[in-house]
């Protein structure tokens, strides 16, 4: 037996071994999706800073973008002067008060003094009368400055709630990333002019995925919510790479199978779409084709 005779006897059996193992066929397949939001204006004005470009990772929270806020600041501006104005007129009001009351004392005391000495004969009564005209025209003075203080704090509680439309509106002059994750798109760029739901930019959580496939009825017995599967994607050179899977929803109506997935004659089949959440190690993108393994 010569060197190449002896090689290959060697290798028929890896050979016969490794045509007998074949890859398994995958359950279900689909693609990756992320929950993107888009982030819009909710005031009018010049944008005049925007903070993060594409690429961005955000906090949720976080600002992103800026509309001039001059006229909104304005209108606050006056609005607090309108409270502080309004709070002085309450404070006149009151000091007044203070007043007619330590004179509606006086009166009092003098009046209590003028009669014990008309009893006594020592002052006229008409003194004692007088006196009490002249407290009965106090206390009507002071029960006119109730509805004044009313007035008064009606229209401190109007610009109150102004001052507060007002400040939400000026806060509304911030555009604020909701959630956290990563700038996909910006849509504006500073100078723009920017409107109420004037869309300034794309953000998409990319830490985990959903891959969004699709099986058939029998199948669905192998499925349940928050159970454990396995994810391939690709990891190129023709190679599969695997994630853990855990499957977050599971379509209560059958469908036909999307027309982009299978054959014609695969088509007419009725299947449930299902979203496997799949944790990104960042070599996972939007619209990857995934594959799925069932346990």
């Amino acid at each position: 037996m010569n060197a190449r005779t002896r090689i290959w006897t060697a290798l028929l059996p890896l050979l016969a071994a490794a045509c007998g193992t074949e890859t398994p066929a995958s359950d279900a397949y689909g693609h990756f999706e992320a929950v993107e939001v888009t982030i819009s204006a909710e005031a009018a004005g010049t944008v005049v800073w925007m903070g993060v470009d594409e690429g961005d990772r955000v906090e949720a929270g976080m600002v992103v973008a800026r509309i001039d806020t001059a006229a909104a600041a304005w209108q606050l501006r006056a609005l607090e002067a309108g409270l502080a104005a309004a709070r002085a007129r309450l404070d006149q009001v009151d000091a007044q008060e203070r007043v007619l009351r330590a004179q509606r004392d006086n009166l009092e005391r003098e009046r209590a003094r003028a009669a014990r000495m008309a009893a006594e004969g020592a002052a006229p009564a008409q003194l004692a009368e007088d006196l009490a005209g002249q407290a009965a025209v106090l206390d009507r003075q002071l029960e006119a400055l109730a509805p004044q203080r009313a007035a008064i704090r009606a229209e401190r509680a109007s610009l109150a709630a102004q001052r507060g439309q007002s400040a939400d509106h000026l806060a509304r002059h911030e555009a604020r990333s909701p959630l956290a994750g990563t700038v996909l798109r910006r849509l504006v760029e500073r100078g723009e002019l920017a409107a109420p739901g004037k869309p300034l930019y794309q953000v998409a959580a990319l830490d985990t995925l959903d891959l969004r496939a699709f099986v058939s009825g029998d199948q669905l017995a192998s499925l349940r919510l928050g159970g454990a599967v396995t994810v391939l994607a690709d990891a190129g050179s023709g190679t599969l790479r695997e994630y853990p899977g855990t499957v977050r929803w599971i379509s209560a109506r059958a469908e036909f199978t999307p027309s982009n997935l299978l054959t014609r004659e695969d088509r007419i089949t009725l299947v449930y779409a299902v979203r496997i959440a799949v944790p990104n190690d960042g070599s996972l993108k939007i619209g990857m084709p995934g594959e799925v393994r069932f346990p």
